[in-house]
């Protein structure tokens, strides 16, 4: 039976051929005999190269939430400093493996592949934020809302989708942007789920839509 370290050795390997090749291997085949291991020991772990692609991800940003919820300061923080903390750390890990997540943005060229190598990481931040959520207090101001209050998580995955995005083009220096652009976008997503901000907007929606009905 394959082991963890049979594992990390099969992810440093594919991420130093994407990297030294400009693309991934030929074939499962191919990238094991290089290796040399068995097949059968890159399938205990993964199915395709896709998936090594998109466990990836997920399995970064997994590792942050996880060591960051068992620390007792992170868990007295209110709901904005905890989304705040965990984009912050999550992004500065990121950092270490850019060329790869570079490499492997620039090669999905569809949106089927952009979806796969997606998957697994939208599924994690999703979860991760359903649970931040879930502690929400008095003093974060969430009010429980019709139909909209399932929602709520997804807003967090476009926010961290869209600085995941600004942060593969950000050029600059310690990706200073980038850091600017989480509490810049974080801030205007929670305030959007405090009582009054998104509560008057979907009144006036509500009265704009029923005035152009008349």
């Amino acid at each position: 039976m394959a082991t963890k370290k049979t594992k990390d050795k099969i992810l440093s390997a594919y991420k130093d051929y994407v990297l030294t090749h400009g693309q991934k291997p030929n074939s499962v085949y191919a990238f094991c005999k290089d290796l040399k291991i068995k097949e059968s020991d890159f399938y205990e772990f993964f199915r395709t190269f896709e998936q090594i692609e998109s466990d990836y991800l997920a399995s970064v940003f997994m590792n942050t939430y996880d060591n960051l919820k068992n620390d007792e300061q992170f868990q007295a923080y209110s709901v904005r400093e905890k989304v705040l903390s965990i984009l912050f750390t999550h992004f500065q890990e990121l950092t270490e493996d850019r060329s790869f997540i570079v490499a492997l943005s620039s090669q999905k060229s569809d949106l089927k592949e952009k979806m796969s190598l997606w998957k697994s990481y939208r599924h994690e931040v999703i979860d991760a934020m359903e649970q931040v959520l879930a502690q929400a207090g008095e003093e974060d101001n969430i009010p429980n809302r019709p139909l909209l209050s399932a929602r709520y998580k997804d807003m967090l995955w476009l926010n961290v989708s869209f600085v995941f995005h600004f942060w593969l083009k950000d050029d600059s220096k310690g990706f200073e942007n980038t850091d600017a652009c989480i509490e810049k976008s974080v801030n205007l997503t929670l305030d959007l789920l405090q009582k009054n901000t998104l509560d008057h907007a979907i009144d006036f929606g509500k009265f704009i839509f029923q005035s152009m009905k008349k």
